[in-house]
C-alpha cells in the first residue's frame, strides 16, 4: 500500500520546515497554526520570527516559533522580548536600531538578519518588510 500527500498546504508546510535550518530553530509555524493552538490553550507563547515570501508563493507570510511557557527559562523569554523590539525596527526599515537590539538579545537566529542588512543603516527604498527566499 502506498500513501501520498499533495497540495498547497503540504507544500507550505515543507517550506516552513526548510526554514528551521535557516533560522536555527526546532519548530517554525504559520499564523494559521499559531491561531489554532492559541484557541485551544494558553500554554504556548508564539514569537514572530520574520515575514517571508517562500519560493513558489506570491505574498509574504509571518512565521512564528512556539515557546512552551511551562518549560522555557525566563532569561530566554527576555531575549525574545528584546528580539521582538529588533524585529519591529527591522520591519520599519530602521536597520541600525534593529541591529542593536539583535546584538543585545544574542539569539543565534539574529545571524540571518546580520547577513541581510550588513552595515546598512536604513532599508532600501520601497522596503515592505518581506524577505523573499530564493531557495527551497
Amino acid at each position: 500500500m502506498t500513501n501520498t500527500v499533495i497540495g498547497d498546504n503540504v507544500n507550505s508546510a515543507s517550506r516552513l520546515e526548510g526554514l528551521t535550518r535557516i533560522y536555527g530553530l526546532p519548530v517554525i509555524c504559520s499564523a494559521f497554526v499559531k491561531n489554532e493552538v492559541e484557541a485551544l490553550t494558553d500554554r504556548y507563547r508564539f514569537v514572530e520570527i520574520d515575514m517571508v515570501q517562500v519560493k513558489g508563493k506570491t505574498e509574504g507570510k509571518r512565521i512564528y516559533c512556539p515557546l512552551d511557557t511551562r518549560e522555557v527559562a525566563p532569561e530566554l523569554l527576555e531575549k525574545f522580548r528584546i528580539y521582538e523590539k529588533g524585529l519591529a525596527c527591522y520591519y520599519e526599515g530602521d536597520w541600525a536600531a534593529a541591529r542593536a537590539f539583535f546584538l543585545e538579545c544574542g539569539l543565534q537566529l539574529c545571524s540571518v538578519f546580520y547577513e541581510r542588512i550588513g552595515a546598512v543603516a536604513r532599508a532600501p527604498e520601497g522596503w515592505r518588510g518581506v524577505w523573499t527566499m530564493t531557495s527551497k
